[in-house]
């Protein structure tokens, strides 16, 4: 959608000038319906509320690039939620939206590794992070169509991302018990997932 600001000619037919303000009216609209009630909910300490707005979320991101990145944003930052149900229904929502949009995979892995370096994070929600990456569907370049979808430079930095928090892992307290281990675990088995499919120069 384009903003009326933004319209080329100010002296252009009534008509085409009254689609322009429509327009900005609808992006206006969209975007406080994002504001106001998606991110909203998404912090509501009701769970339901939340899983429904994580449905609408990825339905949008579905159907439409219209704060694409935003959206995304909303659904990633779930895979930290502290409610078990809300990080696996967020972990659904980005499934469903690859299901749609095989060619996300690179943008959406890229929003889930910048998650699980943020600093302070808890190993719960690193765990969420690493398990949801230990899922896409992994691919050598010479077996894929486009390169632009399963580009090996995603491969290399999953590799160096379980290398990363395998080190901050080791480096950090247990919160819980069995959780380092099985952070450790899906860190591990994210690296032996990853590494056959490395390009020859980074094996």
């Amino acid at each position: 959608l384009a903003l009326y600001e933004d319209s080329p000619e100010k002296t252009l037919s009534p008509r085409l000038l009254l689609l322009w303000y429509f327009e900005e009216m609808l992006k206006d609209r969209y975007q406080s319906f994002v504001d106001r009630f998606l991110a909203t909910t998404l912090k509501d300490s009701i769970e339901s509320n939340k899983i429904f707005a994580l449905r609408v979320t990825s339905a949008l991101l579905i159907s439409c690039v219209e704060g694409e990145t935003q959206l995304l944003s909303l659904i990633v930052n779930k895979l930290g939620d502290p409610g078990k149900k809300i990080a696996a229904a967020a972990a659904h929502e980005l499934r469903r939206v690859l299901d749609k949009h095989e060619n996300m995979q690179i943008v959406i892995a890229r929003e889930v590794q910048q998650l699980a370096h943020r600093p302070q994070l808890s190993q719960r929600a690193l765990y969420n992070c690493i398990v949801y990456l230990n899922q896409l569907r992994l691919r050598r370049e010479e077996e894929t169509v486009d390169d632009l979808h399963h580009s090996p430079s995603l491969i290399v930095s999953l590799v160096n991302t379980y290398f990363r928090m395998f080190d901050v892992a080791m480096r950090a307290s247990d919160e819980k018990t069995g959780m380092k281990s099985r952070l450790l675990s899906a860190l591990l088995t994210g690296i032996n997932r990853a590494h056959p499919y490395l390009p020859d120069k980074d094996q």
